[in-house]
């Protein structure tokens, strides 16, 4: 084994045990009809809780993405409460 490829399982150990407990680690219960047919399933709260934020993170990411494929003019925030205020001013006027 090379010392990089030592230093990147060093690193990889390091990262994966400061990440949050994989969705894959739940324990879902399962509701089934007489035919084994699964209808619903049943999370402890916090399993279900840490899946909405990963999905709410996952929605943020994509939206991320979208907006930088877009030919969109972006500006820094303090510019864009000005021009809003702006627009707001002139609106009341």
């Amino acid at each position: 084994m090379k010392d990089r490829d030592f230093l990147f399982i060093l690193i990889f150990t390091e990262i994966k045990q400061t990440l949050p407990k994989s969705l894959y680690d739940m324990k879902p219960q399962f509701v089934t009809d007489d035919h084994g047919k699964k209808l619903a399933v049943i999370l402890p709260i916090n399993d279900y809780n840490r899946m909405m934020n990963e999905l709410d993170e996952l929605e943020d990411i994509k939206l991320y993405d979208v907006a930088k494929k877009s030919d969109q003019k972006f500006i820094d925030a303090e510019q864009a409460f000005k021009e809003i205020d702006k627009k707001r001013a002139v609106e009341q006027m």
